[in-house]
């Protein structure tokens, strides 16, 4: 049974120092040497691909690992992300290989890559009662596959509440940062929510249409979302609404 690790990462600090903490944590227990997180408001998205477009990330890999390949952001096109659809708790990247989800060009990408690189672990993080996802993943660059995987091992329970603790004080954190909602484009987004139309919307607090409209547009850049559907989905799972 895992520690309760809620004190270690307070949801009073700031996002960079929830980050510098989970990397000084992970790195004395692990010998973590970078790491990434991120969080998207429905998995349902995973299938649909662009991840590294519809996520919110923060990470510090050095360029050799995230970078680009074939002009496809690296979660795009990586086994270490797209595992995540497997809906396992979590898996090593010594093992990202081995799901029927990847294909042999995925295969191959991975194996050209320097080893150390795929030296790790993703840890899935569920929220929203399942329907929106957050993730962490770990690189020991300087770490054998085999004492990295005995090091996770060993600890795994309390490796596990660490990560959850602080995806619980990480993510909202970040969505403060990053999404900034005015109270119209919240009494819209609530309405439309609910399945009411625009018209229907606009009818219910007294407005005109187009003004209904303009407010949604404004929502949507605020929301880095491409449709209204997008919008009203991360409004909701990310708690704004």
């Amino acid at each position: 049974m895992g520690q309760d690790f809620e004190g270690t990462f307070s949801p009073d600090l700031s996002e960079n120092l929830l980050w510098e903490r989970m990397l000084a944590v992970f790195a004395d227990r692990l010998h973590v040497t970078s790491a990434m997180y991120g969080f998207l408001p429905s998995v349902h998205w995973l299938e649909l691909g662009g991840i590294s477009q519809v996520s919110v990330i923060r990470h510090n890999h050095p360029d050799d690992i995230i970078g680009q390949v074939n002009g496809k952001g690296m979660l795009d096109d990586d086994p270490c992300a797209l595992r995540l659809r497997a809906e396992e708790p979590w898996f090593l990247w010594a093992d990202a290989l081995d799901w029927a989800g990847v294909d042999a060009e995925q295969k191959a990408r991975f194996d050209s890559g320097d080893p150390g690189g795929n030296v790790g672990v993703t840890i899935r993080l569920p929220f929203f009662e399942g329907r929106a996802l957050a993730g962490l993943g770990l690189c020991a660059r300087a770490t054998s596959p085999e004492a990295f995987r005995e090091a996770w091992l060993a600890g795994l329970d309390d490796h596990l509440a660490l990560a959850r603790a602080f995806d619980a004080a990480m993510r909202p954190r970040m969505i403060a940062n990053r999404f900034k909602l005015s109270k119209r484009e919240v009494s819209v987004i609530r309405l439309l929510a609910t399945g009411l139309s625009a018209k229907r919307a606009a009818d219910f607090l007294g407005l005109q249409p187009k003004t209904v409209f303009n407010v949604m547009d404004k929502a949507r850049k605020s929301l880095q979302a491409e449709t209204t559907l997008q919008a009203v989905t991360k409004a909701m799972a990310y708690r704004l609404i």
